[in-house]
C-alpha cells in the first residue's frame, strides 16, 4: 500500500477512534462503519484521489475488516501460476472444495487474471473496483463497497465454513 494512502487510512481509523471502529463492525454495522473510515481517509487524501490511490486504500480497509472480524482469510497467495489478492477461508479450502471459498480480485490498474484457472464458479470470484465495469460481483469504492463485509460474512455462513467471530454475528 502507498505510504501517503496507509497514513490516510490508519490516521481515519484513529480519528474515528479505534475502539468505536471496532464495535461498530462487531455490532452488526459494519457498512456504516466501512463508509465513515472510507469518507474520512479520502477526505485526508484530498479531492484529486487517483483511481490507484483508491483501489490501494480499499485493499487496505479490507485487510483491516478481515483482521478486526476475525474472518479467515488468505491474502496475496499465488496458485496456479496466478496471484490472487484474497481468498476467504483459505487456499486449502479453494484447492480441495471451490465452492466453499471466495476469490477477492482487487483492482490494480492491471488486466485482470483469469481466475477461473484457480476457481471454476464464477459466483466466488468477486472484484474491487473504483467504478461500474462488468457489474458482476463487483464492489464499487464508494457505492457499494460498503456491503463486502456483511456479503462475506453470509457467504461463510451460506457456504459452512467454520469461522472465529463474524463480524455482525
Amino acid at each position: 500500500m502507498q505510504e501517503h494512502v496507509r497514513e490516510s487510512l490508519y490516521g481515519a481509523i484513529l480519528d474515528i477512534g479505534e475502539d468505536r471502529v471496532i464495535s461498530g463492525m462487531r455490532q452488526g454495522e459494519s457498512r456504516k462503519t466501512i463508509d465513515e473510515i472510507l469518507d474520512a481517509a479520502t477526505g485526508r487524501l484530498g479531492s484529486d484521489t487517483m483511481p490507484d490511490e483508491m483501489a490501494s486504500l480499499a485493499t487496505g480497509l479490507l485487510h483491516y475488516v478481515l483482521t478486526v472480524g476475525a474472518i479467515p482469510s488468505q491474502r496475496k497467495v499465488e496458485y496456479g501460476g496466478i496471484r490472487i489478492d484474497i481468498v476467504v477461508p483459505d487456499l486449502k479450502t479453494l484447492k480441495a472444495d471451490p465452492r466453499r471459498a471466495l476469490v477477492i480480485n482487487v483492482w490494480n490498474g492491471a488486466a485482470v487474471p483469469d481466475l477461473s484457472r484457480v476457481q471454476p464458479r464464477r459466483e466466488n470470484v468477486w472484484h474491487v473496483v473504483p467504478h461500474r465495469g462488468t457489474g458482476r460481483n463487483e464492489f464499487v469504492i464508494g457505492e457499494n463497497y460498503s456491503g463486502i463485509a456483511d456479503a462475506i460474512r453470509d457467504f461463510l455462513g451460506d457456504s459452512g465454513v467454520r469461522r472465529l467471530r463474524i463480524l455482525g454475528a
